[in-house]
């Protein structure tokens, strides 16, 4: 484990994921094959930043989870980020480890990739998490 958690932290957000995107037609990734079948759910980049304090050890995580989708038309893609919206804002993740004080939504971008065909909603969440060890 990481002592700032962004492991278990990843973990713990694609067994969110994974329960809830459970129908054989949608994958979640944190590494996407070349063969991968669209639609999909990636955990993309991220960033942690300290949020401790002098008797506490705690990071701040920025969290991208990324919807990938060739469906004509928005429609797929967003009602996807709708589900990743409800399993994730503001709910009580069990971070192995670590407290996970708070998960929310931060930002969406929405995208058309260059193909034409591809589009593409990234999702950004923020948790605050504190060590337990």
């Amino acid at each position: 484990m990481s002592r700032d958690g962004s492991d278990v932290l990843q973990s713990a957000i694609y067994a969110a994921l994974t329960a809830e995107f459970s129908e054989p037609s949608i994958g979640v990734f944190d590494h996407i094959p070349q063969s991968t079948d669209y639609p999909y759910v990636a955990i993309g980049d991220g960033s942690v930043s300290d949020w401790g304090s002098k008797d506490n050890v705690g990071t701040e995580q920025d969290i991208q989870i990324e919807i990938w989708s060739r469906y004509r038309g928005r429609k797929q893609a967003h009602l996807m980020a709708g589900r990743v919206y409800d399993v994730l804002h503001e709910q009580d993740l069990t971070v192995s480890g670590q407290q996970c004080v708070l998960i929310r939504f931060e930002s969406q971008e929405r995208t058309r990739d260059g193909d034409g065909d591809t589009y593409r909603i990234a999702l950004r969440y923020r948790a605050l998490l504190a060590d337990t060890a």
